[in-house]
């Protein structure tokens, strides 16, 4: 971050990086991202302005408390030595930092209670699904191919795992780990 001097992860990489994953989830073929269920959540590209959709979900920036280096040496071809090794800036594999997401299902105000419920369902199967595979599996990071951008699926250090519900007689729900996570929409759901 340019201000706070501190390594983030912007709304806009966590849209993009879910985004795919839950094209993944849906599809063999990783590229098309026209999928009803991924526009409704994320909304159209941007090169579709005539039909502009908003999506359901908003993702927030992520602040890490800790801030790492990792060096590359690109070696040249005919010494087979490196000589300008190249420091990037990166997130220690023990830094914490909190991923916010908020759903808001707008289009469904006035709708039949059950579309509401059936629509809702799905969203969060996706959404569920998709952080999971984002977070353990893919990764979400600039070199998320080699590894890096990659949870533990043990938040028991981190008491904040908090999904919230902004409905009546609803209390936010704590979790420790994916299972947990998963068994709470489940709840929700039903």
């Amino acid at each position: 971050d340019k201000v706070f001097k501190v390594p983030m992860v912007s709304g806009s990489t966590w849209k993009g990086n879910m985004r795919w994953t839950a094209s993944q989830l849906l599809s063999l073929n990783p590229g098309k991202s026209d999928y009803p269920e991924v526009i409704r959540l994320f909304g159209n590209d941007k090169n579709q302005q005539d039909t502009f959709r908003r999506g359901r979900l908003n993702f927030y920036p992520t602040f890490f408390d800790r801030i790492g280096l990792e060096v590359i040496n690109p070696h040249d071809r005919k010494t087979k030595a490196g000589i300008l090794p190249i420091y990037i800036e990166s997130v220690p594999a023990e830094a914490t930092g909190t991923f916010s997401l908020l759903y808001v299902p707008f289009d469904l105000m006035g709708k039949p209670k059950h579309q509401v419920k059936t629509e809702v369902g799905e969203d969060m199967d996706l959404v569920n699904k998709a952080l999971e595979k984002m977070m353990l599996t893919y990764g979400f990071s600039a070199k998320k191919s080699n590894g890096f951008g990659i949870i533990k699926n043990d938040f028991n250090e981190y008491p904040e795992a908090i999904l919230n519900i902004n409905l009546d007689n609803i209390e936010p729900y704590r979790f420790n780990n994916f299972t947990g996570l998963t068994k709470a929409f489940n709840e929700i759901i039903t």
